[in-house]
C-alpha cells in the first residue's frame, strides 16, 4: 500500500498505488513560501506528490486519475511517522 486516505475519525477510506487526485481541498504546502491553497487539487502518483494546483487546472489534465472529493478537508504533509511513536507511549 503506497498511499492511504483517512476520514475525520482516522478511519482508512481509500488506499492503493494508482494515481489519486484529491480535488477541491485546502492544500497546505511545504514549499519555500509555505503556501495555503484553497480550492486546490493534489495529484499523488504512487509514492510521490506529482502536482499541487487549482482543481480547475489539474482535473482536466489528469482524467485517468482516481478522484476523491476533498471539500471540507485539508491536505497537509505527514511530518510525523506515527508508527514509530508507539514505543514512546506509557
Amino acid at each position: 500500500m503506497l498511499w492511504k486516505l483517512f476520514d475525520s475519525n482516522c478511519r482508512s477510506v481509500h488506499h492503493g498505488s494508482a494515481m489519486l487526485l484529491i480535488t477541491d481541498t485546502l492544500a497546505i504546502t511545504c514549499d519555500d513560501e509555505r503556501r495555503i491553497l484553497p480550492h486546490a487539487a493534489v495529484l499523488i502518483d504512487g509514492t510521490r506528490i506529482a502536482a499541487v494546483g487549482p482543481t480547475r487546472e489539474l482535473e482536466p489534465a489528469h482524467p485517468e486519475a482516481q478522484r476523491t472529493d476533498g471539500r471540507g478537508l485539508a491536505v497537509l504533509p505527514g511530518l510525523v511517522n506515527a508508527e514509530s511513536m508507539q514505543s514512546y507511549g506509557g
